[in-house]
């Protein structure tokens, strides 16, 4: 949708010719960070309301363990969101982000660490809480969005928030 978007006001006007890249690149790149979030904690929540927690607490398995299986399972799912994301910008708009190399890698990995963390975090919460903290699991990532400047850029925001 965006990529359409981008295209029409790049095909309109001088000033837009860049937006296509940035808004397709900012937006793949949010989504990567909300793949692996949600991931995570859809993850966790499916724990909760099919009552698994006391099998995974008896069985002889340590929580570390638990961690690394979801955070393993989160980049998996992340992935097979993102990799058709990548392949098909070049083909239908032209822009490839596989043109930033190893800049790229490390964005991402920056972006998994902080998805995985946040999902930590909202788990800590869910189990704190229990499944009223349901309604926070969710929406963590649509509060923070505004902050992220996605769509738009930082000087937008007001003094205090940059």
């Amino acid at each position: 949708m965006w990529g359409f978007i981008s295209n029409f006001f790049a095909s309109h006007s001088t000033y837009y010719n860049n937006a296509v890249g940035v808004i397709l690149t900012c937006a793949i790149l949010y989504d990567f960070l909300f793949r692996t979030s949600i991931g995570f904690n859809m993850l966790f929540l499916e724990e909760i309301w099919s009552r698994n927690f006391t099998n995974l607490f008896i069985a002889p398995i340590k929580i570390g363990e638990i961690i690394i299986s979801l955070v393993f399972t989160a980049l998996i799912r992340a992935l097979i969101g993102l990799i058709p994301a990548i392949l098909l910008t070049s083909p239908l708009f032209g822009i490839s982000l596989l043109d930033l190399g190893v800049h790229l890698f490390l964005l991402f990995l920056s972006l998994y660490i902080f998805g995985i963390t946040l999902g930590i975090f909202v788990s800590a919460g869910l189990l704190r809480f229990g499944p009223s903290f349901e309604n926070i699991a969710w929406s963590t990532m649509f509060l923070l969005a505004p902050f992220g400047c996605v769509y738009y850029p930082i000087e937008i925001l007001p003094e205090f928030f940059q």
